[in-house]
């Protein structure tokens, strides 16, 4: 894959609230249903921080990050919750602007490590990852909590 760099007049810029529905979207691409209002009412929680990239009125990706102090460590890690582009924007160089933008972050925050996790079909993040220099640790685990629906 060849490195590009973003497009021009592509800017990086902190989510505003009229970007909710925009971001619902895109969640909505790597198949998360997040409601515009339940985007609105969670992009500002505490040690979140959502970061858009944007062309011409266009919100084209959305990183989110989310910065914790871990226990057992020295230093605070900070972990990409999300990142999306959209289908038709993707190996653009968008995603790496998104991605370089949240690396400055987490220097400007102390953080020691810098985390993301991609679903194992995703093979083509696992390589854009890799070749920005992420390495692959471990394996996740989750369990699904069942709650009653109100």
């Amino acid at each position: 894959m060849k490195r590009q760099t973003p497009p021009m007049g592509c800017e990086i810029r902190s989510a505003r609230l009229g970007d909710n529905e925009r971001l619902s979207e895109l969640f909505g691409e790597l198949g998360y249903a997040a409601s515009p209002e339940q985007v609105a009412d969670r992009m500002h929680e505490p040690n979140t921080q959502v970061l858009v990239a944007e062309q011409d009125g266009e919100v084209l990706g959305v990183v989110v990050l989310h910065v914790r102090q871990p226990v057992h460590r020295d230093g605070p890690v900070m972990r990409i919750d999300a990142l999306v582009v959209t289908g038709a924007r993707r190996s653009m160089g968008i995603g790496e602007a998104l991605v370089r933008q949240a690396l400055a972050e987490a220097d400007r925050c102390g953080a020691t490590l810098v985390e993301i996790t991609s679903k194992l079909p995703r093979t083509g993040a696992r390589r854009f990852y890799e070749r920005l220099g992420f390495v692959v640790v471990g394996h996740q685990f989750k369990m699904t909590l069942e709650r009653p629906t109100p």
